[in-house]
């Protein structure tokens, strides 16, 4: 999956009150308001870490209620942390209403709260996700979600932004893999390239039947996580199915098909990455090269541009492969047109080593990295193409 593109803005500011001590005490909120006082300073916000304090559900509720306000929304905030803080079902509601209103959130953090799988509650959060800008939600070490939750979130799961969901630890088992297979064989989860599942009792057999299904059916697949559930072999699904030798066996060969059909996804991407870009090349060259005069291409030999447009464009299909009827289509029609060719003038605003500083979409990285202007440039051009997932 291609990396998120943040905001070229070089004002944004990163909030950190990581175990801050905001509490809120009695149904009063201080803790909120003590961080509201802070944000309220400040202009442009890339980053709020609000991790590991208190600040419960009336403190979550005048918290969005401030950045949903005119007051709120000029700090375009793209990043929220908030694991830890004791949340439950009427926080998640006050998020849901939240994000259906607020574009610039791309990344939440939600692990280790204590929201439980109510099935109003879930609805409406899904419908709000489905309708948000969000490219990465985590819900890891939320204990309370359960099979309820998967049972009421991955039916109505359409997001067309989100790109990462972790649910490690969120005590999902073996039930929820038929919920789990579904919304990855099915179009919704187009975008989806990282799943996080690992701390789950879906055993190695439901494991095994969720790689199964992306080896069949998903392509753009290239992360998954499901560590620990060879802790659950001895399970009853597991034992029934033969001795402990088998099951280790099974395990093994689990393991192996994972690896193989992830680096295949991987591989597919870049290769559809790679033909992308040399079509685009092959295109301009062909399709926006100046035509001859008439006077000039008499008596000359027959030059690939006077033949019809629909051989010139099977001719430049027959360059690459790895590209959907569709993909090659769009391609040609950004490439012939004028007026997608750069601008010819120098660059002023930085120098390409420089790179542009940004959130990275792994949770396990919050520290920024750099992209090169030149990678923003080609992660831009793939997503307008449609070029950015493979395409049976």
């Amino acid at each position: 999956m291609l990396p998120y593109i943040p905001r070229n803005d070089p004002y944004a500011k990163n909030i950190s009150m990581l175990e801050g001590g905001l509490i809120s005490v009695d149904g009063r909120p201080p803790g909120a308001r003590k961080a509201i006082e802070i944000l309220s300073q400040k202009d442009t916000v890339a980053h709020l870490d609000l991790r590991h304090n208190k600040l419960g559900d009336e403190g979550c509720i005048v918290l969005f209620e401030y950045l949903r306000s005119e007051a709120g929304r000029r700090h375009e905030v793209a990043r929220i942390l908030l694991g830890g803080n004791n949340l439950g079902n009427v926080a998640l509601e006050s998020i849901g209403s939240f994000l259906t209103c607020y574009k610039w959130l791309r990344e939440l953090y939600l692990a280790n709260n204590s929201f439980v799988g109510d099935s109003n509650v879930i609805d409406s959060f899904t419908e709000a996700l489905n309708s948000s800008s969000l490219i990465f939600l985590s819900l890891t070490s939320c204990a309370g979600l359960s099979d309820a939750f998967a049972e009421r979130f991955f039916p109505r799961l359409n997001s067309p932004h989100l790109s990462t969901l972790a649910l490690s630890a969120t005590r999902l088992t073996r039930t929820a893999v038929p919920h789990i297979i579904e919304y990855l064989s099915s179009p919704r989860s187009r975008r989806l390239a990282t799943l996080k599942l690992s701390g789950n009792s879906l055993s190695v057999r439901g494991a095994s039947r969720v790689v199964g299904q992306i080896k069949r059916t998903n392509f753009n697949i290239t992360n998954l996580d499901m560590y620990g559930v060879r802790t659950h072999l001895g399970g009853q699904d597991d034992s029934s199915e033969g001795t402990s030798s088998d099951s280790s066996a099974f395990a093994i060969k689990f393991e192996e098909d994972l690896r193989h059909t992830l680096t295949r996804n991987d591989l597919l991407q870049r290769h559809t990455h790679a033909s992308a870009f040399r079509l685009l090349r092959y295109s301009r060259a062909l399709l926006l090269k100046p035509r001859r005069n008439e006077d000039e291409a008499s008596g000359t030999p027959l030059h690939i541009q006077h033949l019809p447009t629909e051989l010139q464009l099977h001719i430049l299909s027959l360059t690459v492969d790895g590209l959907s009827a569709n993909q090659r289509i769009r391609i040609f029609q950004f490439a012939s047109d004028p007026k997608t060719l750069p601008e010819i003038l120098p660059n002023l605003r930085r120098r390409q080593s420089e790179g542009i500083p940004g959130p990275s979409l792994r949770e396990k990285s919050i520290a920024p990295f750099t992209l090169s202007p030149r990678d923003v440039n080609r992660t831009k051009w793939l997503r307008t193409v449609g070029c950015d997932l493979y395409e049976t």
